[in-house]
């Protein structure tokens, strides 16, 4: 679990306090992650979570300055900065069938619209939509016809054939 006690401002220095009540928050994170930070934090007990080796605060330019900007232009990305993990991150819960109540609680959201717009991405995945249409259903069910009641009339030819071309069993 990562404990979110403090922030950084946008000028780097640490705020004592978030910036609203749901900034406090305990993140949940997946076991590998867990192990992957305990070892990466080793025997340290203060500091930050990701930190220069003299022990200053690790800028996120300085990581897209050397690094993270060379691997997105290989990937053909460009203008992406680390904000976007998050909206990913947003994104990849938005699509599983967690709650929203914990995604807002782990990512500090006070104001239940940010949800809806990192997860507005989701809009632009088709097979998403789809999946959830699916999912969904329309709440009740089809009733289908019986082969005895194929021959009723067809309100949508205006006919009372069963002929194939009917356009309504077309």
């Amino acid at each position: 679990m990562v404990y979110i006690r403090q922030q950084r401002t946008r000028k780097g220095e640490i705020a004592p306090t978030p910036k609203t009540d749901a900034g406090y928050r305990d993140v949940d994170v997946h076991p590998h992650v867990a192990k992957m930070l305990r070892e990466y934090i080793g025997s340290r007990k203060s500091g930050f979570l990701f930190e220069t080796k003299t022990g200053n605060m690790l800028w996120p330019s300085t990581l897209y300055r050397d690094g993270f900007k060379t691997i997105l232009k290989r990937m053909g990305r460009g203008k992406v900065r680390f904000h976007a993990f998050r909206r990913f991150r947003q994104a990849v819960l938005e699509k599983s069938e967690m709650r929203q109540l914990l995604i807002d609680f782990w990512f500090g959201h006070d104001n239940p619209d940010m949800s809806s717009r990192y997860a507005k991405q989701l809009t632009e995945d088709m097979e998403f939509r789809k999946e959830w249409a699916e999912k969904v259903g329309l709440g009740f069910e089809l009733p289908e016809l019986s082969e005895s009641e194929s021959g009723a009339n067809c309100a949508t030819c205006a006919t009372d054939s069963t002929r194939s071309d009917c356009r309504a069993n077309a």
